[in-house]
């Protein structure tokens, strides 16, 4: 067996300026400013990163939020047809095409109410028929009588 001996480790002295010597000196400025460097780059590349992330992210926004509108116009639009459909369709069963402009609602219910307004307000727009079509006035003899069922009595 060998006796080996554990020396303890030299510790070096500080790396101060004071222990350098010239070429040392200068060998420490020059890897210090290259790390001042370095770290101002590292430093422009991140704030160039968080940038182009909230630009892109921004972008993103502003698509879903053009999404979210123009969805909303679909289902605007969507709707006026809806209700403009119920109006026409409404208008032919009361038998007020004429007047289908007039009638207004958000709903079936409200626009079938206000059509029955109009319907009672304008009556239906194909005309009643005509009792004394084709009638002879005259053959019964009585032209008083003639005067007064022409003129509703």
């Amino acid at each position: 067996m060998t006796d080996t001996k554990v020396t303890p480790p030299v510790e070096a002295p500080e790396a101060t300026d004071e222990v350098l010597r010239e070429a040392g000196k200068r060998a420490l400025i020059a890897e210090r400013e290259e790390n001042k460097e370095l770290k101002r780059q590292l430093k422009e590349a991140k704030d160039a990163k968080e940038a182009a992330d909230a630009e892109k992210l921004s972008n993103e926004q502003k698509a879903v939020r053009r999404a979210e509108k123009a969805e909303a116009l679909v289902a605007k639009y969507e709707a006026k047809e809806t209700v403009s459909k119920l109006r026409a369709d409404i208008a032919k069963e009361l038998e007020i095409e004429d007047h289908a402009d007039l009638i207004y609602g958000e709903d079936e219910a409200s626009l079938r109410a206000h059509a029955e307004k109009i319907k009672a307000a304008f009556g239906p727009t194909t005309p009643e028929p005509n009792p004394y079509l084709g009638k002879e006035l005259g053959a019964g003899g009585d032209a008083d009588q003639d005067a007064r069922a022409l003129l509703g009595f």
